[in-house]
């Protein structure tokens, strides 16, 4: 781990939560390595794993509110193409999800 720069939660936070909010959008990406499957957000720098597709999106969701940690915030992970996936983000009911 030399020269790498551990990031705080608060940084985590903001990054999730300003990325989710008003229209930006939020996407990544889930693919196949090996027996396991990879979900990653470049924008965010962050990935996870599953043992099936489908694990991967619960993953991601889990990673992204695990990040945040705040009470009300939740995330959905909406499939959109082969291997892509988009974020609905809400706090306290309120939800954004900017398509396409």
């Amino acid at each position: 781990m030399t020269g790498e720069v551990l990031r705080s939660d608060q940084e985590w936070q903001a990054d999730v939560i300003q990325a989710t909010s008003g229209c930006n959008r939020l996407c990544g990406r889930v693919y196949k390595s090996d027996r396991i499957w990879l979900a990653d957000i470049p924008s965010l720098d962050v990935m996870t794993q599953g043992l099936t597709k489908s694990d991967g999106f619960v993953m991601i969701k889990d990673l992204l509110e695990t990040l945040v940690n705040r009470p009300g915030f939740s995330v959905d992970v909406h499939p959109n193409g082969l291997d892509g996936f988009a974020i609905t983000a809400s706090t306290h009911g309120s939800r954004t999800y900017c398509p396409g």
